[in-house]
């Protein structure tokens, strides 16, 4: 049996997206300065709001004296690729290449041309296309189903990582389909070798309403869960005046969600460690009561030594992830609902000396083998050991895109 003694884990470069970056005529250090604050450590930008190399080189030189990584688009991305490759590709602040957000499957043969042209003159920095949700309707998808979207996608698209966005708390409560989508989209990932990244909602428009600080943790926390290696928030700036409660707004006031963000954005970083880079070895779910039920296409979780017992108390279970980062094994449990504590009852067989992994990314030893704990609402239980005698240290991890 291993002991757990004082220690932090390490956090790792885990890219933390802010999707909308500051428009052409706010591109300042200011501006960019106050992202990296925030904890992001990528942006994206995108035409129109780029709509020329002048601003995607002012762009890009800002990000450089900040320390940050850009996702960048401008409209002749799909009409001269090699022309924005060779013009880009030794620029320190490239993180890669946005090419499309939500395509249809109709333009798939299209993308896959201007992915392979960029790819022809950089092989070095990824190509970057965000996928649909699952509620997309037939015709935005271009496909009968969703499952057949995504694998016509990673089999006529060769991108080096899948991104989807999928905003599940509409209306006040989380959509029915989300968990299958994370289920979709990670096992894709899983097959193709691939990593995914992953979006949470910041803003108020339609029938989607200000994100709690509870509800952007069930978002990002689900995401890592289920694997994900990057995570993205949509937006940063506001896109337009339909967009609200957003971190900044189009006139580039900071907003109330800045503060509530860059919280989360601590948080993510201090335990970004124990999940880039891991793999993922099983996703179960939990029921909160007798009449829950499990979430669409999920399946129960199955305990497996040393955690030989999880039992949840509340309005709806949790998400219990197992996974392995090098040496250390990892057993994270997610409360699905954003509104409420969950009662967490976790039995232990003493094979080996667990800790748990608190918020700063310390680890505290775990010396009860039957211990109950409250997990605060959209938040995170983390459980990890060391398997002395495990075949952890040979699990390769995917290729890490956009660092």
């Amino acid at each position: 049996m291993s002991s757990v003694s004082a220690e932090v884990i390490d956090p790792g470069p885990l890219p933390i997206v802010a999707y909308c970056a500051p428009p052409h005529g706010y591109t300042t250090t200011d501006t960019y300065r106050d992202m990296v604050e925030a904890g992001f450590t990528h942006s994206v930008v995108a035409a129109p709001a780029f709509p020329d190399y002048e601003a995607i080189d002012r762009v890009l030189s800002v990000a450089d004296e900040v320390g940050m990584k850009v996702f960048i688009n401008l409209p002749s991305i799909e009409t001269e690729p090699e022309a924005v490759a060779d013009r880009y590709q030794d620029h320190p602040a490239l993180a890669g290449y946005f090419v499309r957000d939500e395509p249809s499957a109709r333009d798939f043969p299209a993308l896959k041309s201007t992915v392979e042209r960029l790819q022809s003159v950089d092989a070095t920095h990824p190509c970057y296309i965000n996928l649909f949700p699952n509620y997309a309707s037939q015709k935005q998808l271009g496909t009968t189903t969703y499952r057949e979207h995504v694998d016509r996608f990673v089999a006529e698209v060769p991108v080096p990582l899948l991104s989807f966005d999928h905003y599940p708390v509409q209306d006040y409560q989380v959509r029915a389909g989300w968990y299958e989508n994370l289920e979709i989209i990670s096992q894709k990932a899983r097959d193709k070798h691939i990593p995914f990244w992953a979006f949470a909602l910041v803003s108020t428009h339609w029938s989607y309403y200000p994100a709690t600080l509870a509800q952007l943790r069930l978002q990002m926390y689900s995401n890592l869960a289920y694997g994900a290696q990057g995570l993205q928030y949509f937006p940063y700036w506001a896109p337009n005046a339909a967009h609200t409660h957003t971190c900044v707004d189009p006139e580039g006031n900071r907003g109330g969600m800045y503060d509530r963000v860059k919280q989360l954005n601590i948080e993510l970083h201090h335990l970004s460690g124990v999940f880039h880079g891991a793999q993922v070895l099983s996703v179960g779910h939990t029921l909160g009561n007798p009449s829950d039920v499990l979430p669409s296409m999920t399946s129960p979780h199955v305990p497996t030594s040393p955690v030989m017992r999880i039992e949840t108390k509340g309005r709806t279970g949790a998400i219990v992830s197992r996974l392995v980062n090098q040496s250390r094994y990892y057993v994270v449990i997610v409360n699905r609902d954003y509104a409420h504590v969950l009662m967490c009852s976790v039995d232990l067989d003493g094979t080996e000396a667990v800790g748990r992994v608190l918020k700063d990314g310390s680890i505290e030893p775990v010396t009860d083998r039957i211990t109950e704990r409250e997990i605060d609402p959209g938040d995170i239980l983390i459980l990890s050991w060391i398997d002395g005698e495990s075949s952890a240290r040979d699990v390769s991890v995917s290729q890490r895109p956009g660092e």
